[in-house]
């Protein structure tokens, strides 16, 4: 059975389902979800008298007729179910029922990630330039060093194969010792080549590994400096100085552009 109410916010009036009561719905007119109540008792309002006639005039008392709301204008949502975790609008997001909701939401977007009605890739984050092009050079970079660990390696094995002066003892060791670098060459240019890759997703795991290793840089460095200040030869301490300060010179190029703009809009990252 549908009862007439009205909606808390807007005052509109809808007319629903007598279980509806008490639950949370859309109102169609405000787009806000709210808890519809039971409307109070219609008082009764007399119409105007009318004019004079042989009749005596007459006063009907009568509601006012509850307006009804079209099919596509119903909202239905499941019961709410127990929620972990911060919100995020998706797929599972209760959708409502009609084509007048195709149309894109009113207001702005629960969340930056928001999938859902009227989603398109204008509304997608977006990772600043900087950000993209410093992960596209270090997936170059360290896409080019895996070649050069495996090729370093077939090589070095070919060298040590064609000297036949050396022991096979040697040898043996001189074949593990290739394969331990060349693997931990390899290992080390693939987990830089996937620390880009995800700096151009806007993984924020990968900001903050980038921080990590901007600041060893800058330790090492630091240490470098502390220890070139304790040579007595006038000369080399300049010289060591000089490294240590373009080093440092060196690492703010690097690691601060991108980190400051992922900074800057860290709403973008996820």
């Amino acid at each position: 059975m549908r009862v007439k109410t009205q909606c808390p916010r807007c005052g509109r009036p809808l007319m629903v389902r007598e279980d509806d009561l008490g639950q949370e719905r859309r109102c169609p007119h405000c787009r806000e979800t709210v808890t519809l109540t039971r409307p109070a008792p219609a008082a009764a309002r007399p119409r105007p008298t009318q004019a004079p006639s042989p009749v005596p005039p007459q006063v009907h008392e009568e509601a006012d007729e509850p307006i009804p709301l079209a099919p596509e204008d119903v909202v239905i949502f499941p019961p709410r179910a127990a929620q972990v975790g911060p919100r995020v609008v998706g797929p599972t997001t209760p959708q409502p029922v009609g084509e007048a909701f195709g149309q894109p939401p009113q207001g702005p977007i629960p969340s930056p990630f928001y999938v859902g009605p009227g989603y398109s890739a204008s509304r997608q984050p977006v990772v600043p330039t900087v950000v993209r092009v410093y992960g596209l050079i270090i997936m170059i970079l360290n896409g080019i060093g895996m070649g050069l660990a495996i090729v370093g390696t077939i090589v070095g094995c070919v060298q040590v194969a064609s000297l036949r002066s050396l022991a096979p003892a040697v040898r043996r060791v001189a074949y593990v010792f290739l394969f331990l670098r060349g693997g931990l060459g390899f290992a080390i240019n693939v987990a830089f080549y996937v620390l880009g890759k995800r700096l151009r997703a806007g993984s924020r795991v990968a900001v903050i590994i980038l921080c990590v290793l901007a600041g060893l840089a800058a330790l090492g460095l630091g240490l470098v400096l502390l220890v070139a200040t304790s040579v007595p030869d006038p000369v080399v301490r300049a010289m060591a100085l000089l490294l240590g300060l373009i080093g440092l010179g060196v690492v703010g190029v690097l690691y601060v552009p991108p980190i400051v703009s992922a900074f800057r809009h860290w709403d973008q990252f996820h």
